[in-house]
């Protein structure tokens, strides 16, 4: 059995960190290197199976620390020599780290340039300066959804949290091998430009939203249901948000009359398109919920 271990540091004065940001900040990274390992099974034509846990914390610290704990499938061990080149734990680590850092080096933005030399891909971004990654965090870059949007996730949620100051990840010794500051989340939030192509958009008029969720803060996604599915969408409607802010009052329940985009993205297994977020362009109307009546007759 083969193990790797890296940390994860949630920089900020944090006595506490609240639970929904990093479970769901654990929850996409671990999800992203998950995937990074599906996709070098692929490479090496060898099934492994991935655990990830959680090591003790240190008495008040949020310095996550994760080991991985990769095992080849037992009915390939006899013919695993036959079956190609086995790659390192710690290769999924280092795919993970320069993944990140080529994201925060073209900030969603395509390249001006992309040159391939043997294993190495030297990428000029578009103000022209350069930087050299591996071509299996390359090819997980340009063409794998799923880790791309398990990334962009981990930072939109620790985006949204005003405690978190920085992230990063270090070795088992706490060395760093990769940082963002707080003033970078945001573009990590971008749209891949390199992914278009497997990105639309598909516009809905007048979609009727029924409120689950109300989040006043700019930025921060509303809950709602839609067609029976329950979904999250930013809201890009300024004169909506001067409604908000001049009182009018907004409740689980109430329905919204809205334009609204859905941006989707292709999925191969299924050869189809599938609906990835949610995006409100405009409120047409608000109802509030009915008031609710007793069933009861009157005594």
């Amino acid at each position: 059995m083969e193990r790797g271990r890296f940390k994860l540091d949630y920089e900020g004065k944090l006595p506490q960190i609240d639970s929904n940001t990093l479970i769901n900040s654990l929850l996409h990274i671990t999800a992203a290197i998950q995937e990074i390992n599906a996709e070098l099974n692929k490479e090496s034509n060898i099934k492994t199976t991935l655990q990830i846990k959680i090591n003790a914390f240190s008495p008040g610290s949020f310095l996550v620390d994760l080991e991985l704990f990769r095992e080849i499938s037992k009915d390939l061990l006899p013919t695993v020599a036959f079956v190609g080149s086995h790659i390192d734990i710690n290769t999924m680590i280092k795919v993970l780290i320069e993944f990140i850092k080529l994201k925060l080096f073209l900030r969603g933005k395509k390249p001006e340039k992309i040159d391939r030399s043997g294993n190495e891909v030297t990428i000029t971004g578009p103000d022209g300066n350069t930087t050299v990654v591996n071509i299996r965090t390359f090819n997980q870059y340009a063409g794998n959804l799923i880790v791309n949007e398990e990334v962009t996730k981990n930072f939109e949620t620790l985006r949204d949290d005003p405690a978190i100051d920085g992230f990063k990840l270090t070795d088992k010794k706490h060395k760093p091998l990769v940082g963002v500051d707080k003033k970078d989340f945001s573009s990590l939030t971008s749209r891949n430009e390199l992914l278009e192509e497997k990105i639309k958009t598909l516009p809905v008029s007048r979609a009727d939203l029924y409120i689950l969720k109300v989040v006043f803060e700019e930025g921060r996604k509303w809950e709602f249901y839609y067609e029976g599915n329950k979904i999250s969408a930013t809201m890009g409607d300024k004169a909506f948000a001067k409604t908000i802010n001049s009182g009018e009052k907004f409740a689980k329940g109430d329905a919204l009359v809205c334009d609204l985009e859905i941006e989707q993205v292709f999925n191969a297994d299924v050869n189809t398109f599938v609906n990835k977020s949610y995006r409100v362009l405009k409120v047409l109307d608000h109802t509030p919920r009915p008031e609710q009546t007793s069933l009861l007759p009157p005594s």
